[in-house]
């Protein structure tokens, strides 16, 4: 009987293991798949998570940024400390949360990228122990805002024109 239940138990284990490697390599796969940047960190802004779509937007590798990069590190100028009195204010989403804030980034070359983020402050058992931040690059948007812009200006200047060869 105890050999049997010694085996029942060993089975159940490796389901178990089964599991939770594949919903593990699910998740991995979900936050890598992404279209916007997943940026993790921990209690002292180390990156724990920086999935494929944070690479191709910044330029930092996944190796380089895990574990040796800071959340800061990702901000242009002063706007890590407008993001911290944010995040921690009711104003975007309530305390501890972050709902399309617009700020921006600086890519590992030194270009400023503009960005929407939400953000939120990981809890465990009442502690803060962590920040996990999803990123929207906006320079696609921005430059077909100003490509609409442009193509008004002209709408309207071509009317002028129009109404000038009309009088």
């Amino acid at each position: 009987e105890l050999r049997d239940y010694t085996a029942l138990i060993e089975e159940k284990w490796m389901e178990t293991a089964e599991e939770l490697a594949k919903t593990f390599n699910f998740q991995q796969i979900l936050i890598d798949s992404s279209i916007d940047g997943i940026l993790a960190c921990d209690h002292d802004g180390k990156v724990i998570i920086f999935n494929k779509s944070m690479e191709s937007m910044l330029g930092y590798s996944r190796q380089d940024a895990i574990g040796n990069l800071t959340l800061e590190k990702f901000f242009w100028g002063d706007e890590y400390e407008k993001f911290c009195v944010k995040l921690h204010s009711e104003e975007f989403g309530g305390t501890d949360r972050l709902f399309l804030f617009e700020s921006t980034l600086q890519t590992a070359s030194g270009t400023k990228i503009p960005v929407q983020l939400s953000a939120s402050v990981l809890v465990e058992e009442d502690q803060a122990i962590g920040v996990v931040g999803f990123f929207r690059d906006l320079r696609d948007i921005r430059s077909l805002t100003q490509q609409f812009a442009d193509q008004a200006r002209l709408l309207q200047q071509d009317k002028m024109i129009s109404l000038g060869r009309l009088a």
